[in-house]
């Protein structure tokens, strides 16, 4: 059996590095809260001290998110009904991940809701 880089394989690998790099985040966030840390008080200073990264660390976070949410929607797809495990539909599901991930994290850019 010849096995190729497909789009499929780089997502699937991608997703299973997104939900490492989200774990990591997370957990590094409840450390810091849990060392007696304000969690708000610490965002609330960080937009003030630097304004001009707070949309590129929403896009960071909302990206990576969507993307591992929408792989883990694939995968319980397949789980439960046995379709689209092909390479056409892994391609064209892999792709269509990578926009609604991208869609999402830009506009996560330039929302606020202050």
């Amino acid at each position: 059996m010849h096995i190729s880089l497909t789009c499929f394989f780089l997502t699937s690998l991608s997703n299973y590095l997104s939900g490492v790099a989200l774990g990591a985040g997370f957990a590094a966030t409840g450390l810091y809260g849990l060392f007696d840390c304000n969690i708000p008080a610490a965002l609330d200073s960080f937009k003030v001290a630097a304004p001009a990264l707070v949309p590129i660390l929403k896009f960071c976070v909302a990206a990576p998110l969507t993307y591992h949410t929408l792989g883990g929607y694939r995968q319980l797809y397949h789980d439960f009904t046995s379709k689209g495990i092909n390479n056409e539909f892994q391609d064209k599901s892999s792709l269509a991940m990578l926009g609604g991930a991208a869609f999402v994290g830009l506009a996560a850019m330039f929302y606020s809701y202050e």
